[in-house]
């Protein structure tokens, strides 16, 4: 994505706000074009818990609960507790 950073970061947030709204109203199989774009990021540090989140919620809606599990884990383990208490 050649978007400059900032352009990027708030098409990073409204993807993962597109990703809680696609839980909220039960329609997982909707996000897959938000996975995309969180694809075409910059690969950049910046990025990484825009990534981590998209994982958990593609495991989450595919009905992987190990894979989603280990996400929160992650998160937890790493002082992210704000971020995975947020998740589903």
């Amino acid at each position: 994505m050649k978007l400059p950073f900032n352009t990027q970061k708030i098409i990073a947030s409204i993807c993962i706000n597109y990703f809680h709204n696609c839980y909220t109203n039960d329609c997982g199989q909707d996000a897959s074009y938000g996975y995309e774009i969180i694809e075409e990021l910059a690969n950049i540090p910046d990025f990484g818990i825009y990534v981590i989140v998209t994982n958990f919620y593609k495991a989450y809606f595919q009905g992987n609960k190990k894979q989603s599990q280990q996400i929160l884990d992650f998160l937890n383990q790493n002082g992210l507790n704000e971020i995975s208490s947020r998740l589903p």
